[in-house]
């Protein structure tokens, strides 16, 4: 069976001359094979479920299907309240004669010339390699180490330049960096006497974002479990500008047996960060509050697990004291 094929490949036309089957279809293949032109296709970039302060995550992205083989990936930053920075820009090295094909492929070149290099972020040059189609990929990998000062609410942005593209391809990510809370001790006073009314007090502090709740219970003696007292919960709140103070959606005073609490404000700090200072009043009884356990526990997005801090309580009776002092005075007098 005889026949004719023509091929348009780049504005150039091959004509065939009569081949045997076999050979017809080789060369058809071929033809398509080296003359073909195909865009690039970009994934959407991979990122964890959280960026959590300080914990080093990947970001990954594939750019793949093109032809031929020259191909620019910029990556941009762009943080709140300042210009748009370029982080990596990678090209397909000029005159390259190693094949793709090789299983590693060609390693594409790092530009630094314009680029800014951010503490944040590191990456090694990718590498292109060849399908078994005959286009391209590479494959991006970025590590990140967020810092809430700087890295809270910034997008990243991924740019695609090929000669097929009239526009370049684009994918973003936008980072929301949480900072898990630290607790202080609980503070309260010394020689606590049945009848006083003492303060305890802890803090909350350095936490992204604010959402978080504080629950507050106690377990007396008679108790098998400890029971809680206060329930705080303050939501998220939209992104905004940082004020030195940010009214609490909750703020309320309650009195549960020997217990009284007030949220006081919630606050935010220069870096982003947030803190709650807590108190709660007790009015010491000593046949109900001595030996008890005070538990704040802390539950946020950034923790897998709460944050608890405890004391146990001492209250002595006003009897007890008098006796005491009693028999102080009388061995000063011996």
């Amino acid at each position: 069976m005889l026949a004719r094929w023509y091929i348009r490949a780049n504005s150039c036309y091959k004509c065939g001359d009569h081949y045997p089957g076999i050979f017809r279809e080789f060369e058809y293949l071929m033809l398509l094979f080296v003359r073909f032109t195909a865009p690039p296709k970009i994934t959407e970039i991979l990122k964890p479920v959280r960026f959590i302060h300080g914990q080093r995550s990947d970001l990954s992205w594939e750019v793949t299907g093109f032809k031929p083989k020259e191909i620019e990936i910029v990556v941009l930053l762009t943080r709140k309240r300042k210009e748009q920075l370029t982080l990596f820009v990678w090209k397909f090295p000029k005159d390259e004669k190693r094949s793709c094909q090789i299983e590693e492929g060609v390693p594409l070149v790092d530009i630094k010339d314009g680029c800014e290099r951010v503490n944040s972020f590191t990456a090694e040059p990718p590498r292109c390699v060849q399908l078994k189609n005959g286009t391209f990929s590479v494959k991006c990998l970025i590590g990140f180490c967020p810092d809430v000062s700087e890295d809270d609410g910034a997008q990243m942005t991924v740019k695609v330049h090929h000669k097929i593209l009239k526009t370049p391809l684009e994918k973003s990510v936008k980072f929301d960096v949480e900072v898990p809370p630290t607790m202080t001790e609980i503070k309260m006073p010394t020689g606590i006497v049945h009848g006083d009314k003492v303060a305890l007090t802890w803090e909350v502090n350095g936490f992204n974002p604010q959402a978080i709740e504080i629950a507050v219970l106690v377990k007396r003696k008679v108790d098998q479990e400890a029971k809680e007292l206060f329930h705080w919960q303050i939501p998220e709140k939209e992104k905004q500008t940082i004020p030195s103070d940010i009214n609490p959606s909750v703020k309320e005073t309650t009195q549960v047996n020997s217990f009284t609490a007030e949220v006081a404000k919630i606050k935010q700090t220069d870096n982003g960060t947030f803190s709650v200072n807590c108190s709660a009043t007790m009015c010491a009884d000593v046949s109900r509050d001595n030996g008890a356990e005070f538990t704040v526990r802390v539950k946020h997005t950034a923790m897998e697990n709460p944050l608890t801090g405890c004391v146990t309580l001492h209250v002595a009776g006003k009897f007890y004291l008098c006796v005491v002092s009693s028999l102080y005075v009388g061995l000063r007098e011996l």
